[in-house]
């Protein structure tokens, strides 16, 4: 059975408007799938941030390994952001790949905010961060050698650098392809 006209119609409307990733909106080039990822980069840092705040009577933290999830999804997500925006696709979810994948200026920036001497190492060591933090119950001891002072240094280093390589202007209301 063929679709009636007025589906077929909308479903072309919306491939149509899937199918522009990048257009022009008050000037920048803006790229609607790299914003997409920044705002769940966004809520995963937030959840991040409340698992942080749960603290018992001794003042210690009673979420550690939900925030250490949050913030390494986080952190991955910035990193995909970022590389979509600037430069193309990202599949991995090594850490280190993806940080390899930024263009070089935003590298260093990141190192030197990091600023840790040892830093290819380190990243190398949470590159699989997200995986041994949710899957921690398997193997308690995978991630006892971890330099947390250095997550807290690249993360805080992450969230502070990203939104500034992101355009960040909200979807508008019309997307005009003769502006692409």
């Amino acid at each position: 059975r063929a679709p009636s006209n007025r589906y077929s119609g909308l479903a072309l409307q919306r491939k149509r408007l899937l199918s522009i990733q990048n257009y022009r909106f008050g000037g920048i080039m803006y790229n609607e799938e790299a914003y997409t990822i920044y705002q769940q980069a966004e809520a995963f840092k937030l959840a991040y941030e409340r698992c942080m705040m749960c603290i018992n009577q001794n003042g210690a933290i009673i979420l550690p390994i939900p925030a250490m999830v949050n913030s390494a999804f986080s952190v991955e997500l910035f990193l995909k952001a970022v590389i979509k925006e600037k430069t193309s696709e990202c599949r991995s979810h090594k850490l280190s790949d993806l940080f390899n994948r930024l263009p070089i200026e935003i590298q260093q920036e990141i190192m030197n905010e990091t600023n840790h001497s040892d830093f290819e190492t380190q990243i190398e060591h949470f590159s699989d961060a997200f995986v041994d933090f949710r899957y921690i119950y398997e193997d308690i001891f995978k991630t006892k050698d971890l330099n947390l002072k250095f997550w807290e240094d690249f993360s805080s280093a992450i969230y502070k650098i990203v939104p500034t390589h992101i355009a960040r202007k909200g979807a508008p209301l019309y997307i005009d392809p003769s502006t692409k």
